[in-house]
């Protein structure tokens, strides 16, 4: 039975062993095989050539062979070093490359995925960042060295046997020496390993830092604020202060580190080295059991066992280390979302949208962000969502698109619980765009789509561009639809500015295919006249469709059907825009201040 790892989160060997050729098959069939009865004939070659071919120079030697002879063994011996170096190279540039990045592509992706299935609560939480960059950055290095750890016992089986046989048949006497020596190394490399994990879990979270106050100097989202403040020397200062906190983990624990170290070579190997050169110079001096020849080749001999042991059992205390990460690495994948999944299909179109009591508080939180929220939607009607900041619109469109879970209540689409729905494709029954919408580095077609290019729906694509006012920027791109979008992997890239970002998200939501229309601040970057085409652009090709939508610009709501009004997470009032004013409540207090902005020309929106 294999010694169980002290760690309770760790597998046992022959449970990593088990899941990682399971794994290395179902992503790359035949790639572990290939390597395992590579590294078979590599080391039946290598001990024929390290331990065999030792002794039979020396043989020659004490045999008194001419020049001729020896000098064409030694020949031979190096062609066949020459020869199997030369093919193991080529094995590892050609195949073993190859074959490792299609297993990082499948690895990484299962790792995506995994990541895409959680609810945005996971991103409130620093453990979910810390497994998930543990995981992306150790997942296929750890399967690998497991594949490398068995690959090497493979290899070094036939050399160990043959060094074996060699160093007994001078004298038995080395294989005590040996095996106490192992014993001491084994003890002191079973420690180094707990205190290496410990700085590994100790320095991860600074890890995040460091990685976070790097990629803000190289992202350009982040470069004028960089250079027109002082963020800059801010980052700086975190990126020292991450460092600074690595150090101090690895300080923490460098005392016994170095200790274990010393001691792996100090007590072990020092051992080895007297012992056995005391017994062979005793045999040569006064029994004469040890001849000259025999000297070198059981040092030779001697060594080729010890390492070859002990490379068994780091394998093995390795495989401890490995098992720890190997587990992390399914327990990312095996994450269970906050979020339930439903087994209920979409339905064919929209009806309407019932919230219930609705209520709720962000993770780690009792503040109700949301309290108490009733109001019902039919088909083909115009909803704005009104309020000062934090009074929780954008919340409300997260648990509509179901990012959350309500803390209490319910969202029913023609009248079913939305949990009860298959959870992407419900998310799909929505054209969404976000204020802060993402523009990716890919052309302007999978912008539009936001998945690859379909070029069945190029004529739909330049339709929608058209309706979001681009076609005069699109017309000053060499490449039109296949331009790619910013500048950080082509250098023929465009770069757009925030009012032409705004219109190729508009773009978007057109594109969707939505039964529903959720729109955050859709016109928040563009200028008044450019707002009122897109309103007008808006109603034009949403006609007939349903629409719920955040502005701060009340001039905007006008166009719906009704206003809803929250402050402090609570609806306050609603009705149509004409309602809302004779009501001179808190709606028409916020229309008449940005009115009264508008007459004084204090705002551009």
């Amino acid at each position: 039975m294999a010694r169980k790892n002290k760690d309770p989160n760790a597998l046992s060997v022959f449970r990593t062993l088990q899941v990682v050729f399971q794994t290395l098959h179902r992503y790359v069939p035949g790639f572990a095989g290939t390597m395992l009865a590579f590294s078979a004939f590599g080391g039946l070659v290598n001990a024929l050539v390290s331990v065999l071919g030792v002794k039979l120079i020396f043989d020659a030697l004490a045999a008194n062979a001419g020049f001729g002879q020896t000098a064409r063994l030694i020949v031979i011996l190096l062609v066949t070093a020459g020869v199997l170096r030369v093919v193991r190279q080529r094995v590892y540039v050609i195949y073993y490359e190859k074959k490792q990045l299609e297993l990082h592509r499948r690895m990484q992706g299962e790792l995506f995925e995994a990541a895409l299935r959680q609810d945005l609560g996971a991103y409130d939480d620093p453990k979910f960042y810390n497994d998930f960059v543990w995981a992306m950055q150790e997942a296929d290095t750890r399967f690998l060295g497991v594949l490398g750890e068995v690959a090497n016992f493979i290899d070094n089986t036939a050399r160990l046997i043959t060094a074996l046989g060699v160093m007994l048949s001078i004298h038995w006497g080395f294989l005590p020496i040996i095996a106490v020596g192992v014993i001491l190394s084994l003890l002191i490399r079973s420690k180094q390993i707990k205190i290496r994990h410990q700085v590994n879990n100790l320095e991860k979270p600074f890890w995040r830092q460091r990685e976070y106050a790097a990629r803000a100097f190289y992202l350009p989202e982040y470069a004028k604020e960089l250079r027109l403040s002082k963020v800059g020397q801010a980052l700086e200062q975190d990126l020292g202060n991450s460092i600074d906190g690595q150090k101090s983990a690895y300080y923490r624990l460098r005392h016994h580190l170095a200790f274990a170290r010393i001691a792996d070579v100090m007590v072990s190997q020092f051992w080895i080295l007297a012992a056995s050169n005391i017994l062979m110079i005793y045999h040569m001096t006064v029994t004469g059991l040890i001849t000259a020849g025999g000297f070198a080749a059981a040092q030779n001999g001697v060594w080729q066992v010890y390492w070859g042991i002990t490379s068994f059992l780091y394998a093995f205390t390795n495989m401890g280390e490995h098992g720890l990460y190997v587990q992390k690495y399914l327990d990312f994948l095996k994450r269970k979302p906050a979020l339930t999944v439903g087994t209920r299909s979409m339905p064919s179109e929209f009806e309407s949208l019932e919230i219930k009591d609705l209520s709720f508080s962000y993770p780690g939180s009792e503040e109700k962000v949301l309290d108490g929220v009733n109001l019902t939607v039919r088909a083909g009607e115009k909803i704005a969502f009104v309020g000062y900041n934090g009074a929780g619109k954008s919340t409300l469109i997260k648990l509509i698109l179901r990012l959350y879970d309500p803390s209490e209540g319910q969202i029913l689409l023609n009248g079913v619980d939305i949990r009860e729905y298959e959870l992407e494709p419900y998310r799909r029954f929505f054209g969404a765009l976000f204020q802060d919408f993402t523009l990716f580095a890919a052309t302007v077609a999978e912008n539009v789509l936001a998945a690859e290019n379909d070029p069945a729906r190029r004529d739909e694509i330049l339709h929608a561009l058209e309706e979001a006012d681009f076609t005069q920027r699109l017309a000053t791109m060499p490449a039109g639809l296949d331009t790619p979008l910013t500048r950080e992997f082509y250098e023929n890239g465009e770069n757009l500015s925030g009012g032409e970002l705004q219109k190729l998200g508009i773009a978007r939501v057109l594109a969707s295919r939505g039964k529903l229309w959720v729109l955050d601040e859709p016109s928040s970057a563009l200028d008044p006249d450019s707002e009122a085409q897109f309103n007008r652009n808006l109603m034009h090709h949403g006609d007939g469709k349903t629409i719920l939508f955040i502005s701060h610009r009340l001039s905007t709501t006008r166009m719906s059907d009704r206003i809803y009004m929250l402050a402090g997470g609570k609806l306050l009032e609603y009705g149509s825009h004409n309602e809302l004013m004779a009501n001179n409540g808190a709606y028409a207090e916020m229309f008449n201040l940005q009115a009264e902005k508008y007459r004084r020309g204090q705002s551009n929106a």
